[in-house]
């Protein structure tokens, strides 16, 4: 890639690295970006086959292996397409004998770095979801955050679950009623009270956790 963009670099015998000029670094990191190429992955159970160290703690143990669990989930994050680096956050509460009335719920972030000119989509991204909460033992997916490099929620387009409705839509669908109950308003106010005469204001307070059906039974005779 880089003799096809005409790049100067040199192959370090010791280690292979990569060598560029200093000044062009940035940007060079931008060509490659675009071009799609995958950052170094991040470690993940291999790094458990390391030597443990002698008198090692419980609690250092747990990190590893949360440590060693983000960079496999982060692994099968970057292999999507639209995808160049992944990081996995994992809040995971410490495991108590003693029963608490609200005992704290795991929870994940997901910080994703989308190559330019791609996207992911709320199907993707919900795959993404779906995927850290089926790693840990009692993670709900709606306790899993995904954010990609600028900042934006993106999981707010996606859908958890069957029937529920993520606060992102919830609000757009809010948005809709109210302006299409002012137009109907509107429509009813201008013959009788003119044009400018008045002024609608609707605030819609919605119930998204009712839902109605309709059915209808037929009998046999």
């Amino acid at each position: 890639m880089l003799d096809e963009e005409a790049i100067r670099y040199q192959l370090s015998q010791d280690d292979g690295q990569i060598l560029v000029p200093e000044r062009d670094v940035a940007k060079i990191r931008m060509v490659l970006a675009s071009k799609g190429l995958k950052e170094q992955l991040p470690s993940g159970f291999d790094s458990l086959d390391s030597s443990k160290g002698l008198g090692e703690s419980q609690f250092m143990e747990n990190a590893r292996y949360r440590h060693a669990l983000e960079g496999e989930l982060a692994r099968s994050i970057t292999t999507m397409s639209a995808v160049s680096l992944a990081r996995v956050h994992l809040a995971i509460p410490k495991e108590s004998l003693f029963m608490r009335e609200e005992a704290e719920q795991p929870r994940a972030s997901v910080i994703v770095h989308i190559i330019n000119g791609m996207d992911l989509k709320p199907t993707q991204v919900e795959s993404v979801i779906n995927l850290v909460s089926g790693a840990v033992i009692g993670l709900k997916s709606e306790h899993v955050r995904v954010v990609d490099q600028h900042g934006r929620l993106l999981s707010n387009d996606a859908t958890v679950g069957d029937i529920t409705v993520t606060s992102g839509k919830q609000t757009d669908y809010k948005r809709n009623v109210e302006r299409t109950l002012v137009a109907q308003a509107t429509d009813m106010l201008t013959p009788i009270l003119g044009v400018s005469n008045f002024r609608v204001q609707i605030a819609s307070d919605i119930d998204f956790s009712k839902i109605e059906e309709t059915e209808e039974i037929y009998a046999d005779l």
